[in-house]
């Protein structure tokens, strides 16, 4: 036997082995890199406001007042809440009783504005205001551009009372006292020269008062929401764009405390919402006013996806506009705590949702106290550090493992 031809065959068979051995070797550890290789992100805090913005519609029940014609002196500012029997306008008949009548609106809409423009107990700051202040200019430009000079107008009060509220809040007037103290003497002095009065509206019942008359007071009624579906609704609004206000129109109350917000959406937003609960509402013409208004209904459609979300109120703000139509942003309400991505999430073996978080070279599971949710993550709740389980809950700057395979806790990385 060649002894030399067996050591050849046998140092190859020994190569070969060795080979395929560390082969072996190096396929198993780059598999168990692979196979511990995860991503991570920080548990960082975060707030989010969930809220839609929609065109709101206002219902209540009003009663308008007619005059057959002649200067109309209004007794009263918009908004007050009058007595019944209260004289609320007198009316007059000579052509300069009429155009000391419409000195006289001029003076009373100047003092309106002033009166309105105060910043005591608000929280307006000078970047709101300045925002404000810009989107009413950029409305008014944009309402002239399409021909609505109505609406421009309409706009002109907001803007002046915005722009008076910066002057005071930057110190560049100290108060308006001194001009409504002038404003109401010429007023006093004009009213004096007014001629016999030949006409007087008093109030039938008590409640407020308002000058401006749109002609749909007698569609958005009370009566029309008790059985209101979203056909009825599309129809009120519909029949709402060719009527105008009666012959004679000078003013009308509102003779209920309650008012009501109607509001269409869709299905899938409207079920984020319960009713019986308040949520606040900010009014897109005056966007410094939130009022909390609560949902008392909510119908959905029969053959469509829209759905009505009814809000009531009692409250009736000094300077707050009641136009029919306005647009509003409802919200829902404001989360903070910790962004969680939505690959992160994991059960435990007693169901309960949570995320695994690597510390160190240990895997760790941690609890969520999910508070909100998105399509691509979620809000969870810091936990109550008085809680007998806060320390199973996800902390701030934790690294959750929002990747990765072969996760349990108490596993140690590279294990």
């Amino acid at each position: 036997m060649d002894v030399k031809y067996l050591k050849r065959v046998l140092l190859a068979v020994v190569t070969a082995v060795v080979s395929i051995a560390f082969a072996v070797y190096l396929i198993y550890h780059f598999t168990l890199s692979f196979r511990n290789r995860m991503t991570t992100a920080a548990a960082v805090s975060i707030s989010e406001s969930d809220s839609f913005s929609a065109v709101g519609y206002i219902f209540r029940d009003e009663r308008v007042f007619t005059s057959s014609g002649g200067a109309v002196d209004r007794l009263y500012p918009d908004g007050t809440k009058v007595a019944v029997g209260s004289k609320l306008i007198d009316v007059y008949s000579s052509e300069n009783d009429l155009i000391l009548s419409e000195r006289i609106e001029v003076i009373d809409r100047k003092i309106g504005i002033l009166k309105s423009s105060s910043v005591s107990g608000t929280h307006t700051d000078v970047a709101q205001l300045s925002g404000n202040i810009a989107g009413d200019v950029e409305s008014i430009r944009s309402s002239i551009t399409d021909g609505k000079v109505a609406d421009a107008v309409s706009l002109r009060d907001s803007l002046l009372i915005q722009m008076n509220k910066l002057q005071l809040l930057t110190g560049a007037a100290d108060s308006f006292d001194g001009a409504v103290d002038r404003l109401e003497n010429e007023r006093a002095s004009l009213v004096s020269q007014l001629g016999t009065v030949y006409d007087t509206v008093s109030a039938p019942v008590s409640g407020y008062f308002y000058s401006s008359v749109d002609g749909g007071e007698e569609l958005f009624t009370t009566a029309a929401l008790e059985n209101m579906t979203v056909s009825s609704f599309d129809e009120i609004i519909s029949r709402s764009s060719s009527v105008y206000p009666p012959a004679g129109a000078v003013g009308k109350l509102a003779t209920d405390y309650r008012w009501y917000l109607v509001v269409k959406t869709d299905i899938y937003e409207s079920e984020k919402y319960s009713v019986g609960k308040y949520y606040d509402i900010t009014f897109g013409d005056r966007s410094d006013m939130t009022m909390s208004l609560e949902l008392v209904k909510i119908t959905d459609g029969t053959v469509t996806e829209d759905s009505l979300m009814i809000f009531c109120s009692t409250d009736h703000p000094a300077g707050f506009d009641f136009k029919r139509s306005q647009r509003v942003v409802i919200e829902k309400g404001s989360y903070s705590g910790y962004r969680v991505p939505r690959s992160a999430l994991r059960l435990n073996d007693k169901g309960e949702i949570g995320v695994y978080v690597l510390s160190g070279t240990l895997i760790k599971f941690r609890l969520l106290n999910v508070i909100y949710e998105t399509d691509s993550y979620l809000i969870s709740a810091a936990p109550d550090p008085s809680s007998e389980r806060a320390a199973e809950y996800l902390e701030m700057n934790e690294n959750v493992i929002i990747e990765g395979k072969g996760l349990y806790d108490g596993k140690i990385v590279g294990s």
